[in-house]
């Protein structure tokens, strides 16, 4: 709301948090949503973003790890994906909350360690809901420049008011406190992961990508439904 104008176009890499073209169309914009399959690893090109910036795009919007895939931006992409959007004058928000569940042994990666020229274009979001388990204390964070910063507490101010006090100092907690709690979650859920994908790939017509982050595993069953004689589409996918 604090960027979007009627007609203002977002672009929402596909697969996505079901929430994301909902938020825009709140806010009177248009989503625009390039789809990346399981060829791709569920990850957009830097061709593909290019041809799907226009005069009307106002935001990109990634998340990494992505919710649902698990799939990351790793640097190469990032710095790519950076490159195509440069040539443009929209913002970037990174969604950034699955940033320490995350088992690459290359570093996570966020758009403005890619490319820091974008530094003053974006917003970067991150929480303590996932990666300290703190889901009800509702609680996340955000940085970037300081008229949009502004706006955005504006608008929070008058609508959600702000976040309680008992939240931030759990957070503040969860933060600066030792991090092994963070460390062992982070591996159960990878081998949570592994027991998951595996008996998902044993379905006949079930194919599934480990993710690299996250605790979800995306599943393509359009192999299963196309056995059963019913007709497919991108969004024939399920979220376990």
């Amino acid at each position: 709301m604090a960027l979007i104008d009627p007609g203002d176009e977002v672009i929402i890499p596909a697969p996505y948090w079901v929430s994301y073209p909902d938020m825009v169309l709140l806010a009177d914009g248009l989503p625009v949503m390039p789809f990346a399959g399981m060829a791709q690893g569920y990850k957009i090109t830097p061709r593909q973003l290019a041809a799907a910036i226009t005069p009307q795009t106002r935001l990109l919007l990634l998340n990494s790890p992505c919710n649902p895939t698990g799939a990351p931006t790793r640097t190469p992409s990032c710095a790519g994906l950076g490159s195509a959007a440069r040539a443009s004058a929209h913002s970037h928000r990174h969604d950034d909350m699955y940033e320490k569940i995350y088992w690459e042994p290359e570093p996570f990666c966020s758009l403005v360690t890619a490319v820091p020229e974008l530094y003053h274009r974006t917003v970067t979001i991150n929480g303590v809901s996932k990666a300290y388990a703190m889901t009800g204390w509702r609680l996340g964070y955000c940085g970037g420049p300081k008229e949009i910063i502004a706006a955005m507490s504006t608008i929070q101010g008058q609508s959600t008011s702000n976040a309680s006090s008992i939240s931030q100092k759990a957070a503040t907690v969860a933060l600066n406190a030792d991090q092994t709690c963070v460390t062992r979650m982070t591996e159960e859920f990878k081998k949570r992961r592994d027991v998951v994908v595996r008996a998902l790939n044993s379905l006949p017509g079930v194919s599934c990508l480990p993710g690299s982050g996250t605790f979800y595993a995306f599943a393509d069953v359009s192999r299963a439904i196309s056995a059963l004689g019913c007709a497919t589409t991108p969004s024939s996918r399920s979220c376990f």
